[in-house]
């Protein structure tokens, strides 16, 4: 008995299958036009029909690959309802190396935070030692007399030279040193409240 079907199963996938398309689209909705079109194959031995609308093809298996070849030689070409039938050997999807997907490369795998082991061929590199510039030391040293010209950058031929002219400490009107805000207690900070009119 032939049975039909317009969903994809395992007969699909096996080689004694054929491909066919460029019929009437009558073959998905009418019956009669189905029991006409399934004809055609009977005397191949079918096994299988398996309508698929989206594509406009049907996928017929038959119980020997000698079989699916004889009804593909003899039925490609075929004149039927003014349509020329068009018959192919249905092949199996090629499969590429593994179904799994590939681990990465080990050499990666050191950019883990923190990494678990260092990578192969990795060795630990000594810190240099802090450079000390004695040149600004001593320079910034000059600035604590206030009023003497430090030179910084000598000059050259293209660069001017920078000098820097320590500054004395800043006096207020009333005569005293000036102090870090940071350093006067909050209560002398607070603004007194305007007086009010009467």
């Amino acid at each position: 008995m032939i049975s039909s079907s317009f969903d994809d199963n395992e007969e699909e996938e096996k080689p004694n299958c054929v491909v066919v398309q460029n019929f009437l689209l009558e073959v998905f909705t009418n019956k009669e036009a189905r029991t006409h079109f399934e004809s055609l194959f009977a005397n191949y031995q079918p096994i299988n029909f398996t309508y698929l609308p989206s594509f406009s093809r049907v996928i017929v298996a038959f119980q020997t690959l000698e079989n699916a070849k004889l009804a593909q030689l003899e039925l490609h070409g075929k004149n039927i309802n003014e349509k020329c039938l068009k018959v192919y050997m249905k092949e199996l999807p090629k499969k590429l190396g593994s179904t799994y997907l590939a681990l990465p490369k080990a050499e990666k795998l050191f950019l883990i935070s923190p990494p678990s082991s260092p990578p192969v061929g990795w060795e630990p590199v000594e810190e240099p030692i802090p450079v000390v510039n004695y040149d600004l030391i001593s320079a910034v040293a000059h600035l604590e007399i206030p009023g003497k010209p430090v030179e910084l950058v000598s000059q050259t031929s293209l660069t001017p030279s920078i000098v820097v002219v320590g500054c004395e400490d800043p006096i207020s009107r009333t005569g005293k040193s000036m102090i870090s805000m940071s350093a006067v207690p909050p209560e002398e900070l607070q603004t007194k409240r305007p007086p009010l009119k009467n």
